[in-house]
This record gives structure tokens, sequence and C-alpha cells, in this order.
């Protein structure tokens, strides 16, 4: 398991190799013969360890001695190295090796007994045996309490007490059996089962009141052994022989004894009640007649008088006449359940036509239900407003947005400055050479000098972009008096603007649109200046990614204008709930008379009722409108759920207007499982392992995706602040799951150093965390796609879940409880989750949180289907249940790369398959997969089919090896493809190149390179395929796109058939890159060198033909400039 310490040194001492010894004080066993390492082999997700018997002669039997040899070999056989779960680090061996394991005796210092360092260099994935022997000095009954990291099983006197397959750290008392000692001595057997990082055991005897035994002797070897003995008992060992076997009740018999003591070679041995003077070794013969059934046969020591040792064995004594009738009963059992085969054959058949039936009537309950919504929702649309068709009016504002991505100047000091692009992303030194077409020129030196890569010699690193706090600028052209706001979709760090030198405001967060009003500009060229520096790491991690990372826009419009619109429907209800807010930024009073209506495609669908307000000087108005709508088009996810159907919400004052994107649907818990728009939906998802920030490589691979059976996005680290993503799930039919995070420490805490929770309130980090949520909320409540909004990750994982954290894991799970439930007091219409509270990887871990939270979450389960799958309503508290993610991408580990190999590919789909069909059978209602983003679309082999471009493991080993590159590839297209896009201007970021070294990566996404395949598939993809529900097939490209050429650096403009005003400021080569929601005809304008204003008007086609094809070759092009 994760081991959330550094991991101690085990303090190990020899112990007195003859010895024995005690209990500690607390009844810990401190003295062990040890063996190990032994390899515990990862199956399909399990360890094969616990269960795989890997002792000569079997375990239960084993009666090792110090010193004895053995051996282990770990095979380097890939197919067995990492399976089930990528974070598991195996051992990473090009061939078998063989490592000694000899039994050891070790006497540990401490109760908690860590093995980390014992198996050095395997640390992870391995088995150790404990074995001792524990004298006692009369039969008892005891509590075995045993705390080990990871699994274990236990024996006592070959028996088996207890088997535990699950991973948790050392935890005193975590596991309580209750055993028996024999008078004499007792072999208990430990073996543990590490998994990864941390290992160890910790095992106590006391009495049934939890009590330290006494008298018990722990002896580390195994008493019996040096003279073959059945007994022993304080230094006296003792032979029982038999002169008669079987052993039966009729006749007398001869036992004949010898008994053994190094320190006292003579003594009296009674027996019944003869006495005999004996010397150590001497066999001596008693007459014996023996009872039915068990017994005890015992012989007592004597030292003089005193009575030195009772050394007894268990004996069983037969009747043949009883064993002969006994044979008869069971035979004649046999032949009873022979006759009630084929009873038991018609009640299995009964047994399968109840289930089917029971089947049946769940699939009919389901219907039922979404019979009922549907009545409801028709009762609700009877006297709702219907739809109409008007024109909408073309009217222009003073509302215009253009967007000026591009060519910015950077600088560290504001003394040199360099050119750059806008938006970016900037991490840290560490970071370099997997950003940029870098290499370290000396191997291992993270820190260490940069050259560019073969191919890139035109590229060079600027070491700034590493650096914080930066400053960009950029001269843009306005005119006084106009009100106008900066917008960034994204800053990530703490942001402060100046307009012409003077400072116009501030921001502090990561998450959420930014808006600046750019306040005292003059007409014509005015200096924008953003000082942009990284979230304190300490605060936030040193690795964060950081920067103006979102689309940036200039945005006019009148002093009185609609500053936001939030549209909420109701499929059920037959509603559409608007609040809108207007914003009065002139100096006097305004009265404003706010029409609304809704709008498709340029055509006027429903009207909303007029509503005037008045707005005093510098502030903003809410206004609340409600209304019906019997027959829109729902927005869905294609098929029965209808497809993304979008509209548009107009607001317009006296000169403005406003547009707000939004979808008519909803989206609700009813029991335990989901409704779209009436119908249930199981939400079938993927950890957006594709960066969909890059909207081309969405735009490409979702569609893959969507064939595959998934139908949900979780969005969770890579791109949960670009709204872009987003929209795209809108336009496109791909539900979205909204993930974003807490900050619950104020600075680095500690279980033993934390802010209360009651105190935390009082901390400048809470205020910044509801914040953030508010400006998440914000940016996502229009978005149709948007169905689950998780608000933390893990707070509690398997690692942290240990009793000592008891205090600190209530006050994170309290305050991520309290988060979540902030974010729901938003909307009390959001569907809620917290991804991993019921737990992670193994164990219940919620903590606090009262009432639970909409949905139940649990991070792997498949790593205990028993447990957290199977009955899963009743697991989860009659709660949906997401499993937020589950089946962890399986051909990497952070310390160790194997890679698609054929057999892992194999075997990995095996696993999809067994698991996925499991979760569909039980009609799990929301699954998101950490696998098909990274396990599919991919193969590491030489046939060449693993890669779209060809490229072979022989190849990869080539090029790591002397550089040489693949056939068909140049310097700057392995292993770093450069990117030719083909304009630097419109929205998004434009990264340099993509990694296309197959080595390193799990799936292989081709979005940039016409000439070659998007992507493979692999035995991965077909099992989910095989496995998943089918899914409606994915729109793409409902929206249109266009280059125009201009002059450098100037801006243009796209005017609407009615009116509206979208502009892209051109690049450094005049082109200008525009994407807009829709096809249609558009009037394109800018200025020529004169300043005379030029336009053209262009019918833009949908976007539908090549939209999901690598390249941009098929974009359509317009010039206003020779």
């Amino acid at each position: 398991m994760k081991h959330p310490m550094t991991t101690l040194l085990i303090c190990l001492a020899i112990a007195n190799l003859a010895g024995a010894a005690s209990l500690d004080e607390k009844g810990f066993i401190l003295d062990w013969l040890l063996s190990g390492p032994y390899p515990s082999y990862v199956v399909d997700g399990k360890p094969r360890g616990l269960d795989e018997d890997l002792l000569p002669g079997g375990e239960i039997n084993a009666n090792p001695t110090e010193n004895q040899k053995a051996t282990a070999t770990f095979k380097a056989d890939k197919a067995r190295l990492i399976a089930g779960i990528g974070s598991t680090n195996e051992w990473g061996f090009k061939e078998d090796k063989t490592f000694d394991a000899t039994w050891k005796v070790h006497s540990f210092k401490k109760n908690i007994i860590e093995l980390d360092q014992f198996a050095q260099p395997i640390d992870d994935h391995f088995v150790v045996y404990a074995i001792t022997w524990i004298e006692a000095q009369k039969d008892q009954d005891v509590k075995v309490r045993v705390g080990s990291d990871d699994d274990h099983k236990i024996w006592l006197n070959g028996q088996l007490l207890g088997r535990v397959n699950s991973s948790q750290g050392i935890v005193p008392d975590n596991f309580i059996y209750d055993a028996k000692l024999q008078h004499g001595v007792n072999k208990l057997l430990l073996k543990v089962v590490d998994r990864t990082h941390g290992c160890g055991f910790c095992v106590a005897i006391t009495d049934r009141d939890g009590k330290p035994c006494q008298d018990i002797t722990i002896h580390p070897q195994n008493p019996l052994a040096k003279h073959d003995a059945q007994a022993y008992n304080n230094g006296y060992s003792a032979q029982f022989n038999w002169q008669k076997t079987p052993l039966f009740t009729t006749g007398e018999n001869t036992l004949k004894i010898k008994v053994f003591n190094q320190d006292n070679p003579s003594f009296k041995i009674r027996f019944n009640a003869s006495e005999k003077q004996a010397q150590s070794g001497q066999e001596l013969e008693f007459p014996v007649d023996l009872k039915l059934g068990k017994q005890t046969i015992q012989a007592q020591v004597l030292e003089g008088e005193n009575l030195a040792a009772v050394l007894q064995i268990p004996v069983v004594a037969y009747s043949e006449e009883q064993l002969q009738k006994e044979n008869k009963e069971l035979q004649r059992q046999i032949d009873a359940l022979d006759k009630q085969l084929p009873q038991l054959k018609k009640d299995l058949d009964k047994a399968k036509k109840r289930s089917a039936e029971a089947k049946k009537a769940l699939l009919e309950a389901f219907k039922e239900r979404e019979r009922k919504y549907r009545t409801i929702r028709a009762k609700a649309t009877k006297n709702a407003n219907k739809s109409i068709d008007e024109p909408m009016p073309k009217r222009t504002t003073k509302r215009k947005k253009i967007c000026i991505n591009g060519s910015w100047q950077i600088s560290f000091d504001k003394k040199e400055w360099f050119e750059t692009h806008l938006p970016q992303i900037f991490k840290n030194d560490w970071h370099r050479i997997h950003m940029y077409p870098l290499y370290l020129v000396k191997k291992g030196e993270i820190y260490g000098p940069v050259a560019s890569l073969k191919g890139w010699e035109d590229f060079t690193f600027n070491p700034i972009f590493t650096k914080s706090p930066l400053w960009f600028k950029k001269t843009i052209q306005l005119k006084s008096g106009e009100t106008t706001d900066f917008i960034c979709e994204n800053i990530d760090g703490k942001a402060e603007f100046f307009l012409n030198g003077n400072p116009i405001g501030d921001y502090y967060g990561h998450i959420g649109i930014v808006r600046i009003p750019l306040v005292n500009q003059k007409d014509g060229d005015n200096l924008l200046e953003i000082k942009v520096t990284r979230l304190e790491p300490h605060e936030f991690g040193p690795n964060r990614v950081w920067g103006l990372r979102g689309n940036i826009f200039l945005e006019t419009k009148a002093p009185l204008h609609v500053a936001d619109v939030w549209v909420k429907t109701s499929w059920r209800n037959a509603t559409v709930s608007v609040q809108t807010e207007i914003q009065n930024r002139s100096n006097e009073t305004k009265h404003a008379k706010i029409t609304q209506y809704i709008a498709e495609n340029g055509r006027i669908r429903l009207r909303l009722p007029e509503q005037s307000v008045e707005i005093n000087p510098g502030k903003t108005a809410t206004v609340k409108t409600d209304t019906t709508w019997a027959n829109p088009k729902c927005w869905g996810i294609g098929g029965k759920y209808a497809g993304p159907n979008l509209y548009e919400l107009i607001t317009e004052l006296d000169d403005d207007r406003h547009s707000q994107t939004f979808g008519f649907r909803e989206f609700w818990i009813h029991s335990t499982d989901f409704y779209l728009n009436g119908k249930r939906i199981v939400l079938q998802g993927d950890v957006g392992a594709c960066q969909a920030s890059n909207i081309k490589m969405a735009e490409v691979v979702w569609p893959l995706f969507r064939y595959d059976g998934i139908n949900t996005i979780r969005i969770h680290d890579n791109d949960s602040w670009d709204p872009q993503v987003a929209k795209l799930a809108d336009r496109t039919g791909m539900l979205y799951y909204a993930q974003m995070y807490p900050k619950l420490h104020d600075g680095k805490a500690t279980p033993q150093d934390f802010i209360p929770y009651e105190q935390w309130f009082e901390n400048k980090w809470h205020a910044f965390n509801l914040k953030q949520y508010d400006a998440w909320f914000k940016m996502l409540r229009n978005n149709p796609s948007v169905v689950i909004w998780s608000t933390d990750n893990e707070i509690l994982t398997q690692a942290w879940d240990t009793t000592d954290k008891v205090d600190y894991n209530v006050r994170n799970d309290r305050l991520g409880a309290f988060y979540g439930k902030y974010v729901k007091s938003l909307d009390s219409d959001l569907v809620m989750t917290r991804d991993g509270d019921v737990g992670t990887w193994n164990r219940n871990a919620r903590w606090y949180e009262d009432p639970p939270c909409d949905t139940a979450n649990y991070h792997y389960p498949d790593f205990n289907v028993a447990n957290w799958v199977v009955n899963w309503q009743k697991v989860y508290e009659y709660r949906p249940v997401i499993y937020g993610e589950t089946l962890y991408y399986s051909y990497g580990a952070w310390d160790n790369w194997i890679g698609p190999i054929p057999s892992q590919v194999e075997k990995k789909a095996r696993r999809v398959a067994e698991i996925a069909k499991i979760y569909r059978e039980l009609r799990i209602p929301g699954i998101i997969y950490m696998g098909l983003g990274s396990d599919g679309f991919c193969g590491w082999d030489d046939t060449g089919k693993g890669s779209p471009w060809g490229i072979t493991r022989k190849m990869t080993e080539e090029y790591d090896k002397d550089k040489t590159l693949p056939p068909g590839l140049k310097a700057d297209q392995y292993p770093r493809y450069r990117i030719k896009w083909p304009a630097h201007s419109g929205l998004g970021y434009r990264q340099l190149s993509h990694y296309i070294h197959p080595k390193s990566n799990g799936a292989q996404y081709n979005w940039f390179d016409s000439s070659t395949p998007s992507h493979v598939r692999n035995a991965v993809n077909d099992a989910y395929r095989d496995n998943l529900i089918p899914q409606p097939q994915l729109v793409n490209g409902a929206d249109a796109e266009c280059i125009v050429k201009a002059l450098p650096n100037t801006p243009v403009w796209a005017t609407t058939q009615t009116g509206e005003q979208i502009g892209v400021l051109a690049d450094n080569q005049g082109l200008a890159w525009f994407k807009l929601d829709r096809p249609d005809t558009y009037v394109f304008t800018t200025k020529d060198k004169d300043g005379k204003e030029i336009s053209a008007k262009a019918k833009l086609k949908s976007r539908k033909k090549y939209a999901a094809k690598p390249g941009f070759e098929q974009i359509q092009e317009l010039s206003l400039v020779k």
C-alpha cells in the first residue's frame, strides 16, 4: 500500500540462537524466524502471492530451522510485471533474478515490525514468511491480534486462523482472531504480502480479556526440531512411539518414551502410576490401555521429588466396529445425496427462471418510472407556451468582442523584453524537457543546462519561462470613453493589471472567467501590462501549471449593459427560469426596459415577459424571469435522449444585445439511478486522459471514445479550468463531469499539527475557497453538458486511513463535506459528488458527512468486487454510486515503464472485459474508467500497427541508442512532432509539438498530421466496445471556421446576419482564425494600410466533414488584402 511517511529503517538484532524469549509488556511477539523475499505477481489486478503456496512442502507443513537455505526467483515475464493498476511498481527486471531467502532469526526492538528495507532491492510486490513457536504451560483460550501492511494469512498449529486480502498500514489489533493454545509447543506462521510502498506486521497474544498472557515463552527456533520430538516443556523434549499402530481400543499397547535434556542427564519419568529412572535419550517402555476417542497421553519429568516438566501429546484411539458402522453411514448419505441431485437441478432451473423474471420486472419498473415522468411532463406542458417561429431582427449595438490571443511581449524584469504567444502555460525548471523540444545536456541533471533537440535548432528556450513573476504587455487600440473590459478565460496566479502605467485591477485565483474593466483609456494606442505571479509554491505545490492559460478578449459594450445571464430549465415542469444581471457603469441613474427571447439559428422560438428596472450609477441589478415552454428541442447525448440542441437566450436593452447559449435539459436522481430528460441513463466515462483543452485534439479523440461506449468525460486535473471544454461538450453531446478542489490547509499541515475545523472558517484560505467555487459554478452553470459536480478528490485515501490520524481525517472530510454543500446551496438541483469520499482501493473511509452527498463515490472498486460492487445499492446507502476511477491504466508505473507490449494489452483487455461486464450486469449508474484514454489506441511491438506513424519497438530502441529516426519522419517530427498551425490567432493555446515516442506514452492520438490516420485500435478498445452499453454517435463539427487574410496584427471583424460582431486580432502573418458557433453567411471587415475599411461576404460551411480528421488543410480561407 502507499505508506504516508518516509520509509523507516528496520532495527534488527540477532537473537540468542538457542535462547527463548517472552512477550513484551503489551503481549507482542518480537522474536521471529523470517524468510523472504518471495515474488507476489499481480494478475488481473489481484496479488497472487497471498494464495500462492511458496514454501517447499507446503505452508502448513513448514518446519524451518535457522540458516535453512531458501531462494526465490523473480520471473521477468513482462506480461506479469504490471497489471490492474499502474500505480504499483513491479521489479522491471529484463531477465530472471534469484534472491536469497534463507531463514534467519531476528529479534526486533519495536512491536511494530517494519520491513521496508528487508527485501532490498525488491521494495514492492513481495512475500515474507515469519514463524515462531509458542510454549504454553496449559491449554488456554487466547486472542491473536494482528496488524499487517498489506495482505496476510496466519496459521496456528497448521490451522488457518485468518486471511486478509486488502491494502492497509500496520495498525495494532486491526485483525483479531480467537485461538486455543495447547499445552506445550504451538507453531505460529504468518505470511505477509506487500503490494506497494510500506510493508510490515505486528502480532500480540492476549487472553480473552485483552491482557497479555502469562507463562508464555517464545521460541524463534523450533524446540522440537533438535531431537525430532513430539513434545517440549521447560527444556525437556520427548519422543513418543507406539509398539502397535494404528491405535485401537482392543488389547494392551506399549508406549516407548525417550526424554532429552542437555543440561540434566539424569531424571525420573512418571507415567500413569509407574516411575522409572532415566538418562537423557534413554528409551523406556510403559504399558497402556487406550480409551475410545480423543485423549491426552502425559509423561511427567521429576528432578528428585520436584516436577520439572509435563510432556504430553494428543492421540485418538478407534474402535474397529465403530469405523465399519461409520463407513456404512457415509455410504448411505452418499446414496441419499445422489437421489436429491435431480431435484436440486430442477431447483436450480427454477432459480434461474426467477432471476430472469426479476430482471424483466426490473426493466419493466424502469419503463414504468419513465412513463410516470412522461405523465408529469405532459401535465406540465398542457397549458405551457408553445414555440413560435419569427425572424430575429438585425440590430447593431455597441457590444463587440475581439480575441487578442497571439503575439505578446514577455519580460522578467521589465528591462529586456521577448516575443511570446498567449495564452500559454508555465511550469518550473523540472518540466522544461517535458514541455519543450529540449534535452538535458548532462543526463540526470534535471535542473542543469538544456539544449534544443536535433531538428529544433531554430527553437531557443527562454529561461524566463520558468521564473516568477512574469510581465506581459501588448499595445491595444481603444477609444476614450468606451466601456471596455479585459477578459481572460483563465488565469492561474496573482495578476496585476496596468493601463498606460496606471493600475486598473488585480486578480488572485485559479478558476473562472477573469474580467477587468479598462479605465482612463485614450483614443488610439494604449499599453496594457499584466504582472503574473505564480500562486505561492508552498501552498499550491512547486510543480503547478500557472499563467495566462485562457483565451484573451477585449469586450466593448454600452455603459448600461447585460453583465451576466443564468438560464435554468426543467424538463419535468416545462419551465425556463432566467436570472439576468444588468450593470450600469455610467454616471447617472438608468431606466432599463428588458426584452428577452429564445432564439435558434437566427429564428425566435419563445418570448419571455418584458420587464423594467431602474439602476443607480455604478450598480448592478438582478432580474428574475420565469416562463413555460411546452415543446423545446431538448439537449441530450443523441438517440432517445435527444441530440445536442442549443439555444441562445437573447437579452436586449436600449443599446445592448447579449446572447447566452444554453440547452433545454434536466438531469436528476431517482432512487439509485440517474435520469436525463425523463430517461434513465448510465454514465460511462473516461478520466479525460486526452488533453481536452486542446480543442482540436478533443474533436478528434472524443468521437473515438464515443464509438467505444464513452458518454461522459471526467475533467479531472488537466483541463478543469478551461470553459471551452464544456462548450465543446455542449456542441457534441458529450456529458461533462466537472471537478474542482478546495484548499484545506494554511501551509504544510500534519496529523498532529493542523487548523481545527471550527477555526478554519476564520482563515484566509476559506474565503479563497468560497470565491473559487463561486467562480467555478458561474463558469459552468449554463452548460447543459455539465451533469456531475465534484468538489474534491480523495480527501481520504486508503493510505491516510489509519487510527492515529482520526482527528485529522475527520476534520478534512468535514471541510470537504462543507464545500460540497456550499456548491449545492448555489443551485439545489445540482447533482453533487465527492470523488473517493466513500473510499479508495479497498476501504470504506467516509469518516463524516451527515447527511451524505447526493451520490456515493468510490475509487477502484475492482480491487474488491465482493465488497464494493456486489449489492452496491445497500453498500452505498441506497444512493447512486459513481466509481470515479476504476481500472487504472496499467502500461506504466511511476518508477517503471513496461509499455503496451502485446501480452500486456491482451491482459488489460481481459481485465476490462471482466470488470466492465460486471458493472453493466449490475447496472452501476456511474462508471468513470481510467483506461480507454490511456490503454486504448496504442501498441508497442514490431508489427508497426501500434502507432499511427507505424513506429515499432525496434525503432524506439534504435532512436534511444543512436538517435536513428523512424522511416518517413524528420528530425523535428520525432520524438516531438512539430505542429504546423495554420494561424497563430484566434481561440486556443498553440503548443509547439506533440510527443509521439510510444515507449513513453500510453495512447497515441494524431490530431495534426493529415497524411496519417488519427489512431490505431487495440484489444482494450474492443473490450470496452464489447462490454459497455452502446451509445449514440457523437455530433461533431456543427460549428464553422474560417481563416481570413488581412494586415498583420490588425483587427478583423465578422458580423452575423443578426448584427453581432465577433473579432479576431490577426497574427504576425496577417491571419485571423475565426471559430464561429454555426455555419451561416458572415460579413468580414478589416482596414487596409491606408486605414480604409474593406469587407467581404462569405458563406461558411459546417465542419462536420473534417472536424474529426487530423490536420487543418480543409479550413475555409478568405483574403481581404492582396
